[in-house]
């Protein structure tokens, strides 16, 4: 596996991780800061 490729697992990797810790809090946050949590993800 070239460096290349290990740079863009690591960085998906690190995007799900993000959007699972942040689906983790919005259990316990309101629907309304679901929401706005979930506005807030831009990875890119």
């Amino acid at each position: 596996m070239n460096v290349l490729s290990y740079k863009q697992t690591l960085q998906t990797t690190m995007i799900y991780t993000h959007i699972v810790k942040e689906l983790c809090q919005n259990t316990v946050n309101s629907p309304l800061g679901f929401t706005n949590d979930k506005l807030s993800i831009n990875p890119f």
